[in-house]
């Protein structure tokens, strides 16, 4: 997740159309929309060639003459489907088909912030939200401004003229557009371009395949592990084994002898190995022997902390996050009261690919070769520590072998940074599973505690919930604060600034990551939520649907408690509370009817979840079966309302990606502290879901002329409490801690 997640509802208009119009120039030979990039590289993301002459680089859009097209992908491509997406949007509008779009990753570079946005970040599920009317309406000016510039060529009227499939058609003859692209550029820009209707869509809704798939397939994309550079060297790294521990010494004698190896660099979190092969690298840090300054998080473990946040449930009030109507006197005339106390551990990210980084430094620039997610937060890390200017830094954007908030951190590019300015050398640092797994930045653990009282009529009166846990933004605040504040005052200062969140978000407000969610979307007079936070250090960072994966577990097991107490269906009790909300109500039925809701064969048994992240709404069925005393899961049927779906299929994709990610989750995702140390290393003790294991999957999504909304992580919240719910069908078991596990 990112930081994008702390803005939720960000509008695709944040820019207004004049603005965006003062954006957008003709500069040079060739037809440009945008800025102009100086000092920014634009690495290809697919098989794709540039002009040479006759158009210059600009923001989004370049046409050549020989009318190649070439769109610069403003946003991360980590599997969520952004380069298909993004790329459909400026197609609708251009009048060409996304496939003849030549589409380039870029580096960092403020034009491609998000609107609305302080920093180029990819999470939250916001990049097509965010970008749905920008990229549409630069589409459009460039296809208005050829339609004038061949008007004036041919003298005739534009209403003379046909645009379709990047050809200017007039009669019988056919011009591309790149005949028209100088011309065009020498025009003022139009300023009053009307965008189509939803209705007059030819691309967007329309299933294709995607873009980047061939170049995937073949091996021709560029990733992150794929980068090699002459001279380049390998390093691996041993760390402390507590997060956030310092070196003391090192005995690195035996690992200096080991051949292959030409240096050990100390860090003051670690110590590098660097060598002319990954694996020689590896094998040489093993035969490190290190002494550590342990930091107090050595003093914990995962029962020790769970007792902590028990006794802080107990005794501590938090602050207040939402207080409407009267809790207090609404549970006091219930006519049935309900408190229950939910449990969330920490979980890692687990991307396929783990951390990695190439830098080299040379004639007083910084160039670094990585998958992120904050291109420009690494730019500003890589400066700092390579000694440069930010604007002697040049970010080759690579895909991302999966990203789930992972990558908006930047610690590899700091320490690739390091090494290569104490070796000279350019250096790539790749992270083992093992680094990964115990070096993530996990979603904090937390207990939820719920209380919710019904009326004689079997309706929520009261609903209430106190969560105890971290705060997952104070910790990205203080990860980034010092390049997101480098801007403005010294490295020091900017360092000295971003350790205040942690009180920030303790005494004086609310992080709404840690309670996001917590009360679902159900229409209850008297609500209130709490938050008291408990921090022991352990690194937190932004996880797929950050606190909404752990707040739709409590709240939506929470709800079928309370249907279950005032004996009543779910769905029909969750319906009963939805009347204000069209949306989520409409996915729910639409769920229940296409599983077959109530009508389950004899053996298996069925659950029900609803939760609206991300401005998404959508609902899952999970049935399972017991093999003896083991669940089986058999299906998960799944409803998304997403506004318009600019590529179904993408859409599709992306909710059994989140289904599968959270059912891994939710039957096993468990990351344990014993001193401090991590004790999960690799996948045989942090098992993803198996292929044998998988369920079908099946996803409708819903037919609507809305402005879109995410879909990257809205299909995670909803899976643990449908599944936890078809386990208490299945053997009247109410499970309230995560991982589920039977007694």
């Amino acid at each position: 997740m990112s930081p994008s997640a702390q803005t939720p509802g960000l509008p695709p208009s944040a820019w207004s159309r004049r603005q965006w119009l003062k954006a957008v120039g003709a500069m040079g030979t060739g037809l440009i929309v945008g800025v102009p990039l100086a000092g920014c590289s634009a690495t290809p993301a697919l098989p794709a060639r540039r002009a040479e002459d006759g158009a210059s680089l600009g923001a989004f859009l370049q046409i050549a003459p020989d009318n190649t097209v070439h769109f610069y992908q403003p946003r991360a491509e980590m599997g969520q489907g952004a380069v298909t997406g993004m790329t459909t949007l400026i197609a609708e509008e251009l009048g060409v088909a996304p496939e003849a779009i030549h589409v380039h990753l870029v580096g960092a570079h403020e034009a491609y912030r998000p609107p609305g946005l302080p920093i180029q970040v990819t999470g939250g599920s916001a990049s097509i939200k965010a970008h749905f009317e920008q990229l549409r309406l630069a589409g459009a000016q460039v296809r208005q401004a050829i339609a004038q510039a061949a008007a004036l060529e041919l003298k005739v009227s534009v209403t003379d003229l046909q645009l379709v499939d990047g050809q200017v058609v007039m009669g019988g003859q056919r011009w591309p557009y790149g005949h028209f692209a100088a011309a065009a550029a020498a025009q003022p820009l139009p300023e009053n371009v009307a965008l189509k209707p939803v209705s007059a869509f030819a691309v967007i809704g329309r299933s294709r395949a995607p873009l980047d798939a061939l170049a995937k397939s073949t091996g021709a994309a560029s990733f992150g592990l794929d980068i090699d550079l002459p001279n380049l060297h390998r390093a691996a790294l041993l760390r402390c084994p507590v997060i956030g521990g310092r070196l003391k010494s090192v005995d690195d004698a035996a690992a200096k002898a080991t051949a292959g190896v030409v240096s050990v660099v100390k860090l003051p979190h670690a110590v590098a190995v660097v060598a002319n092969s990954t694996w020689v690298a590896q094998q040489a840090v093993a035969k490190l022997k290190a002494e550590w300054e342990l930091p107090p998080l050595a003093k914990h473990s995962s029962a020790s902390m769970r007792a902590d946040m028990d006794q802080a449930m107990r005794e501590q009030d938090g602050q207040s996050a939402v207080n409407e109507g009267d809790v207090s006197q609404a549970l006091g005339t219930s006519q049935q009261r309900l408190d229950a106390t939910y449990w969330a551990p920490h979980v890692a990210h687990a991307t396929m690919e783990p951390m990695n980084c190439t830098v080299r430094i040379a004639a007083g620039r910084c160039e670094v070769w990585t998958g992120t997610q904050a291109p420009d937060l690494a730019a500003a890390v890589a400066a700092h520590f390579a000694g440069v200017s930010r604007d002697q830094v040049t970010i080759h954007a690579q895909f991302l072998g999966g990203g789930f908030g992972r990558r908006v951190n930047t610690d590899y590019v700091a320490e690739a940074t390091q090494v290569a300015k104490a070796t000279g050398l350019p250096v790539q640092v790749v992270w083992s599973r093992e680094d990964d797994m115990r070096a993530d930045y996990y979603r904090p653990s937390g207990l939820m505690h719920m209380q919710g009282g019904l009326d004689a009529q079997g309706r929520i009166q009261a609903l209430s919930a106190k969560r105890v846990g971290a705060n997952v933004t104070a910790h990205f605040v203080d990860d980034a604060g010092e390049a997101l504040f480098s801007n403005y005052v010294p490295w020091g200062m900017a360092e000295w600034l971003s350790e205040r969140g942690y009180g920030l978000f303790e005494h004086v407000t609310v992080d709404s990551s840690s309670v996001e969610g917590l009360l679902g979307d159900y229409q209850v007079a008297n609500r209130a939520v709490r938050q008291v936070t408990v921090d022991h250090g352990v690194r937190l960072g932004f996880w797929r649907s950050v606190g909404h994966s752990f707040s739709a577990f409590a709240i939506e097991s929470f709800i079928d408690e309370l249907a279950h107490q005032a004996k009543q269906d779910p769905v029909s009790f969750r319906l009963q509370h939805l009347q204000h909300d069209a949306r989520l109500a409409a996915v729910l039925q639409e769920a229940a009817q296409r599983a077959a809701w109530g009508q389950a064969p004899a053996g298996h048994f069925q659950g029900v979840a609803a939760h609206r992240s991300f401005d998404t709404a959508v609902a899952q069925v999970v049935d399972i079966a017991m093999d003896g005393s083991k669940p089986v899961v058999k299906r998960v049927t799944c409803v998304v309302d997403c506004g318009v779906a600019v590529n179904p299929d993408i859409v599709v994709r992306q909710m059994e990606s989140g289904i599968v990610f959270a059912l891994s989750a939710a039957l096993m995702g468990e990351i344990t502290f014993e001193a401090g140390a991590v004790q999960q290393s690799n996948f045989h003790d942090y098992p993803p879901l198996r292929m044998h294991e998988t369920p079908e999957i099946t996803v409708h999504v819903v037919p609507s002329q809305a402005a879109p909304t995410g879909v990257g992580e809205p299909g995670v919240p909803p899976l643990a409490p449908a599944l936890a719910n078809a386990l208490f069908a299945a053997t009247g078991q109410r499970l309230r801690s995560l991982p589920l596990r039977l007694a």
